[in-house]
């Protein structure tokens, strides 16, 4: 591989003299990027599989070329293959429609909620009505029976005015007196039996007896009208009470039978929702699938191509590998006050990190700020950094080729999150790792 070219600038042909670097990382600042931040969700983890291959330059080509199938399995997607397809119309229509039948099914269940609240006052309301019924039936056949009783006494007593007529009459004929029309009414003339001095007599007891007994049926005629015109007017209130809780009760109820299927509907309405939503759950998942394979699958394609643009060897402009899969969140260049000697790359913990072009490790392991860094020397005074893995899965020494994997994503040395720290490093000096990396 020739001379090796360390961050600080020097060469060296081995690599235990990087070792002995105190090598900080490039910007000289704690690295602030935030797992998460900045990006859309990751997918899962791919597993790349690189093979070893022979130093010989077309071994190593040959070798990353056979290495094509078994590079990022499962893979996230990318920007560019996240619209415009069928499937993903379709997911965003049954999503937009899961979403309105959730806002109607919440309708649905507000107004089912105040249909419940409804009956449930209106059977508080038919409860009071059966009480106060059951009390005016009591309080109606109270007052019948009470007039039953009232027109009996006044059965006895017409029964005995009867009696108190009939003796009257005998007196007045057997005192020679004609019996009056009205036995109620005094005679304005008195009869001839008043012209003689025995008349006379007989004529005033007569006049007394008569004028009682005018005084004893006017009171039992009072009396008789009064108890009718009392009883009648209470059961006459007593049977309009009756009449109109009945009427109250009956529009209850017939309130009470709208509402219940007011929720009948509403419930055959709510079941047709729910099982609508459950279907459309089914459909996005499978949308969702599809359409995560189908990513899948664009994104080995576009990175087996990327691979074996840069599986030629050829050092310059586009000619390495992306080393992982995510998204720049810190770019080269001026940062804090510093350069930034490098991108970041936001990914989850786990994610596999790749060599970005064939070389030989010279450094794997701890390294100061870095934290558990790979170095790769490809030659020509070409080194590519890889900062704050998780994990080493190459030892110093050992040769890789393009797309190998060299660690995981991680968060050690001077870091707040899970990401890649990558360089790119000609003679020792930093460049911006967007001009090297093809598809970025």
């Amino acid at each position: 591989m020739g001379v090796c070219t360390l961050p600080d600038g020097r060469r060296s042909g081995t690599s235990s003299e990087v070792l002995g670097l105190d090598l900080q990382d490039s910007s000289g600042k704690q690295n602030t990027h935030r797992a998460g931040e900045g990006r859309p969700p990751m997918r899962a983890r791919s597993t790349v599989r690189g093979l070893v291959g022979a130093r010989r330059r077309r071994a190593l080509v040959a070798t990353a070329v056979l290495s094509v199938s078994a590079l990022v399995a499962s893979s996230a997607p990318t920007a560019a293959d996240t619209t415009g397809t069928d499937e993903e119309e379709e997911l965003a229509g049954t999503r937009r429609q899961a979403e309105a039948d959730r806002a109607e099914l919440a309708e649905l269940e507000k107004s089912d909620s105040e249909l419940v609240a409804e009956l449930r006052e209106l059977d508080s309301i038919l409860d009071s009505l059966v009480l106060e019924l059951d009390r005016a039936e009591a309080d109606h056949d109270s007052a019948r029976a009470r007039l039953s009783v009232t027109r009996s006494r006044l059965a006895e007593l017409r029964a005995e005015v009867s009696v108190v007529r009939g003796e009257f009459d005998r007196d007045v004929v057997g005192a020679y007196v004609k019996p009056a029309a009205n036995l109620l009414s005094v005679p304005r003339e008195p009869p001839d039996v008043v012209r003689t001095d025995t008349g006379r007599v007989l004529l005033g007891t007569l006049a007394r007896a008569r004028l009682e007994a005018a005084r004893r049926l006017d009171s039992m005629a009072t009396e008789i009208e009064a108890l009718e015109s009392q009883e009648a007017d209470l059961v006459g209130l007593a049977a309009r009470r009756l009449d109109d809780l009945e009427k109250r009760r009956a529009e209850v109820e017939t309130a009470r039978a709208e509402r219940d299927e007011s929720r009948r509907a509403l419930a055959s309405r709510m079941a047709e929702v729910r099982a609508e939503i459950e279907e459309l759950g089914r459909r996005e998942a499978e949308l969702t699938e599809l359409i995560r394979r189908q990513r899948e699958s664009q994104e080995a394609a576009r990175r087996a191509a990327l691979l074996a643009q840069v599986a030629t060897g050829k050092l310059g402009p586009n000619s390495m590998f992306p080393p992982t899969q995510g998204y720049v969140t810190s770019e080269f260049g001026p940062r804090w006050g510093r350069n930034h000697n490098g991108i970041d790359f936001g990914a989850p913990r786990g994610r596999d990190v790749v060599a970005a072009a064939p070389g030989v490790v010279i450094h794997a392991g701890p390294f100061g700020s870095f934290g558990n860094l790979v170095m790769i020397d490809h030659g020509q005074g070409y080194v590519t950094l890889y900062a704050h893995m998780d994990s080493v899965k190459v030892h110093e020494g050992q040769t890789v080729v393009v797309g190998q994997r060299v660690g995981e994503v991680g968060s050690t040395g001077r870091s707040t999150g899970p990401h890649l720290h990558f360089e790119v490093r000609i003679d020792g000096v930093p460049r911006n790792p967007r001009r090297y990396l093809v598809g970025l």
